[in-house]
Formats: structure tokens, sequence, C-alpha cells
């Protein structure tokens, strides 16, 4: 009897245990929560201003041009919209090293009313620079500068003097004692300066006594390369010719041609218009 009533109290006991050992089953565990990470904050690009210490708000100041980043030469125009209260527009930019590239007061006259502004300002730069520019007002009365706008720009080195490279070829028209008018004899073809190989087409327009043109070609050293008796649409009178002339030369080489009349009275050359040209095989 006693072995059947310890048998009971231990089923009992063992019930129980059971029982609890559900109960802690049924317990939902806490989890730490996961820790919300934000996107990574970009860090802010880097500029050659200061901190602005009185930022101005577009009614107060705004400067349309230029551009922050732009790349200006001197002189830079610096335009926007203000209203300024008994105050003066200042214009300033300093570089890198804090050093002051230009610090100017604005010409324009401003009032009480938002007024429009166009204002220059020159500064040298011996290379690409940048600078800060800073727009603000500057009223003493009221503790100096005020509605400040600041715009990161680049000054753009002034372009440096180049001397014209040196032709390839002289002019090596002989002197002309007598030149022609645009009335008297005019060369259209072939230009100034133009490469020409043989044959080449000689075109313009000439008033000659009884229609009768000469045109030749020369060296540098003056000799004569080529040469014929051309005629023009009619004599007496500013008409077109077209003639062909025929040359060798060996290599390329600078020439002149001409084209004149011979005087009637004395044969002599008159009415001479030249065009330098590069004689090519």
């Amino acid at each position: 009897m006693k072995v059947l009533l310890a048998l009971m109290l231990s089923l009992i006991a063992l019930t129980a245990l059971v029982a609890c050992g559900d109960d802690d089953d049924d317990e939902t565990t806490a989890t730490p929560s996961e820790t919300a990470t934000g996107a990574p904050t970009a860090s802010p690009e880097p500029t050659i201003c200061r901190v602005n210490p009185d930022p101005a708000s577009a009614q107060e100041l705004f400067v349309s041009t230029p551009l922050p980043g732009a790349g200006v030469a001197s002189p830079l125009t610096i335009t926007g919209t203000t209203q300024i209260f008994e105050g003066r527009l200042w214009l300033r930019a300093f570089n890198e090293a804090g050093e002051t590239v230009f610090d100017q007061g604005a010409s324009t006259n401003f009032g009480n009313l938002a007024t429009d502004f166009n204002e220059v300002v020159e500064f040298t730069a011996s290379e690409a620079t940048e600078v800060c520019l800073e727009v603000f007002w500057n009223d003493p009365s009221e503790g100096g500068e005020q509605n400040i706008v600041q715009i990161p720009i680049t000054l753009v080195a002034e372009a440096a003097e180049t001397t014209p490279a040196p032709s390839l070829h002289t002019n090596v028209c002989p002197s002309n004692s007598d030149p022609a008018t645009a009335e008297e004899v005019l060369i259209t073809a072939p230009a100034a300066n133009a490469t020409v190989t043989s044959p080449l087409t000689v075109q313009g327009s000439a008033a000659a006594f009884e229609a009768v043109i000469e045109l030749r070609i020369v060296d540098a050293g003056g000799n004569e390369l080529t040469a014929l008796s051309g005629m023009t649409n009619e004599g007496q009178t500013l008409a077109p010719y077209e003639e062909t002339l025929e040359f060798t030369v060996a290599a390329q080489t600078d020439g002149c041609l001409e084209v004149f009349m011979l005087s009637a009275e004395n044969g002599s050359v008159i009415n001479v218009a030249q065009v330098p040209l590069v004689l090519s095989p």
C-alpha cells in the first residue's frame, strides 16, 4: 500500500513538471531588434568658400551669373537681382590661401525696390585659379557684411600673345611700277598664295586697248617661266577674260602671276595686276 501511494505521488509530481515545461515552451523569447541603419551620408563636396556667416535669401540677393563652377576670364560680368535698404552691394573674391583677388563696391545705385545689377570686375590670373566669389550687402550702420551669396568659380588665365607662324612661302612678286586698279585689270582666279599646277587657268576682267592683255609667271629671281598674249571679250571697256598658262617646275617653288597691258604709245608695261602663287610640279 505504501508502495502504491509513493508511485501515485511520483506520477503527480511528474505531471506537474511536464506542465511547467510546456508553459516555458509557450513563452516567446525576445530577440534583439535589428538596428536600423540609414544610407551612408554623402560627404559634402569640397568648396573653396568659407562657412557662410549670413546666407542671403533669393529675395534679398540673387546672383544669376556666373554659375557655380564656371570658368571665367577677365573682365568678369556679375549679374543678378537685389533689394538693399540704405546699403551698398559689394563684390569680392579670394583664393584658397585667403588672398583677395578683387574687392570693390558696385557702381549701380540701389533703392528699396528689387533692382537688377550688372557689374564688371577685372582681375589678373597667370594660371587657372579656384576662387570664391562673394556678393553681399555692405552696411556699416548694421554691422557690415550681410546677406552673403557665395559662388565657387575658376579664374581662367589670360591667353598669351602668340606670334603668327611664319609662312612657308614668301611673296616673290617684283616691285610693281604701275599697279592696276580694279577697273583696269583684275585677277579673280587663282587666289593669292594658292598652290597651283600646270596648266593654270587664269580668270578676271580688264579694260584693254583692242582687248589685248599680257600674262606671265615669274619665279623668285624674276625669271620668266611662261608668258602669252590673251584677249578679253571686248576692248576699250571692262570685260572678262579666261586664259591658260603652262609652266614647268622641278619642285614646289614660289612664283608670281602678272596680268598687264603694253602701252600703245611706247610698248612699256602698264596697269599691272599681281598674284603670288606656289607653283607645284
